[in-house]
């Protein structure tokens, strides 16, 4: 049978297309370097004895067989005949640590695309200038914000009695839940990440510009974001829950599921929602020369508040902080091998952890509000000394609502909040980030295939003393099941509701 031409063309066009893909793989199979993949193995599997905080956790408390884990990964490497098989072999090893903060952050391109990459990008380097004269839309877009979904879970929207407040001066939505027996406060916090919130950043510095007698470069842009925003936010959060109270609930839901964490700022704003005083929770970190280096810089800034006139009882805490840091820096220089990790399941003898007296918010596990005012480095020894905030804006029975979508700073603050005992946790068990990455962590570039590794630099530790990576298990679960429709999920979640 005689084709016609358009059947000849296309016959013509699949046979190339088939020589491209044949190619391809014939390349790509004749450029293969197993030993250049296996020395990266073994450079990411050093990375990970000196700079993953979760090791030695993932191995004794979740039971992770090391071992077994690297005899797997020799014989997938040993049996890859491409580079994606090989990347695939390092991508399911870090999968098996099951840790939201360890993963590839980036593969290296090809050298034409790394120039394409790079002249594409040019123009966006560069900063756009800032001063006092820029529009706040226009900083807000330099800066990075957007305005992401901040409504409630569909799990309460869909609730019966739900009823959504008037939009005030927040970004935090806000809504009333009746219910038999009790009037429910709704308060959704989509996000921890300042740059969620778009029309904060446009109020924020709405303001700011007029402190600026010059151009906002890097260290201004920092006090912008990491201070002038959050404590906007923080603003806006004291404005939501004065409308809740307002509206006369009996109870408050804080909604954080799906909320997937961001920066420090969740500190105060846990704080705010209850008159107790919530204890920070202890940080183990890495003997490591990131974590030393960090210290004693600290230390040193301490030094500098140290000569100049303090009141007594600030000057004590700044030397208490002082000593503190340095013993800590000391301490996290002392090595420990953990080598024999991949050949013998009973090694080692020692933790690259340092578990001493420091806390996610710095030297001090509290501090009030407005302490230590003559100190620059302050937001070092407690970290909510950073933000502008009253604490105890509710003093009614609260809960936080999690999922498994809960991550990273959101489970911080259910967790701060939980093991002050100021508020039960409901709805499922959240994801099981935990602590991330402090001053940037301590990737690591693989050498041959250019892979970028991130990993956890430290362990944020519950009040029992358990890693915060075992996520935050409610006190009353919610029976929903994933897959779960947003109106099944809703009569579970309002029956959990009805039965505090």
């Amino acid at each position: 049978m005689r084709l016609s031409r358009r059947g000849r063309r296309r016959r013509i066009i699949v046979s190339a297309l088939a020589l491209v893909a044949l190619s391809w793989v014939i390349g790509e199979r004749a450029c293969f370097d197993r030993e250049a993949w296996r020395a990266d193995y073994l450079q990411l599997r050093a990375h990970l004895e000196a700079s993953y905080a979760n090791l030695l956790w993932v191995r004794d408390v979740r039971g992770l067989d090391l071992v077994a884990l690297d005899q797997r990964t020799q014989r997938a490497l040993d049996d890859a005949a491409t580079d994606r098989q090989a990347r695939r072999a390092l991508e399911d090893f870090l999968a098996a640590f099951a840790d939201g903060h360890l993963h590839v952050d980036r593969v290296k391109l090809s050298k034409r695309l790394e120039r394409w990459w790079a002249e594409l990008g040019r123009d966006d380097a560069a900063p756009v200038p800032l001063d006092g004269e820029t529009a706040p839309d226009v900083a807000c877009a330099a800066l990075g914000f957007g305005e992401r979904d901040g409504d409630f879970d569909p799990a309460l929207r869909e609730a019966d009695g739900f009823t959504r407040l008037p939009t005030s001066d927040s970004v935090f939505a806000t809504a009333v839940l009746e219910r038999p027996g009790a009037r429910w406060g709704l308060l959704r916090i989509g996000s921890f990440d300042p740059r969620a919130y778009a029309p904060a950043c446009l109020r924020a510095w709405a303001s700011y510009r007029g402190a600026l007698t010059g151009p906002c470069e890097e260290a201004c842009r920092d006090a912008f974001l990491y201070t002038a925003v959050p404590d906007q936010l923080l603003a806006e959060l004291a404005a939501a829950i004065e409308q809740l109270v307002a509206a006369g609930i009996d109870r408050l839901a804080v909604d954080v599921m799906g909320n997937g964490g961001g920066s420090d700022w969740v500190d105060p704003a846990a704080r705010m929602l209850s008159t107790k005083t919530l204890p920070c929770p202890r940080v183990a970190f890495l003997r490591h020369p990131h974590w030393s280096a960090r210290l004693r810089a600290r230390a040193a800034e301490v030094a500098e508040d140290l000569q100049k006139p303090q009141p007594d009882g600030d000057r004590a805490l700044l030397e208490r902080a002082r000593a503190r840091l340095t013993a800590l820096a000391d301490e996290a220089e002392v090595p420990c091998d953990l080598s024999r990790l991949w050949t013998d399941a009973a090694a080692p003898g020692c933790s690259n952890l340092v578990a001493g007296e420091y806390y996610a918010c710095g030297v001090y596990e509290w501090l009030a509000p407005g302490s230590l005012a003559g100190a620059d480095a302050r937001a070092l020894l407690f970290e909510g000394l950073r933000y502008a905030y009253t604490p105890g804006r509710y003093d009614g029975p609260l809960v936080v609502l999690v999922d498994g979508r809960t991550a990273s700073a959101a489970e911080y603050f259910a967790a701060i909040l939980r093991d002050g005992e100021a508020a039960s946790i409901v709805g499922a068990r959240t994801s099981g980030a935990g602590c991330g990455y402090t001053g940037g962590g301590v990737p690591v570039v693989l050498e041959r295939s250019g892979l970028r590794i991130r990993m956890p630099d430290c362990q944020r530790l519950r009040r029992d003393g358990q890693n915060e990576l075992a996520g935050v298990t409610p006190d009353h679960p919610a029976p929903w099941r994933d897959g779960d429709d947003a109106s099944t999920r809703a009569r579970a979640l309002a029956a959990t509701l009805d039965s505090l």
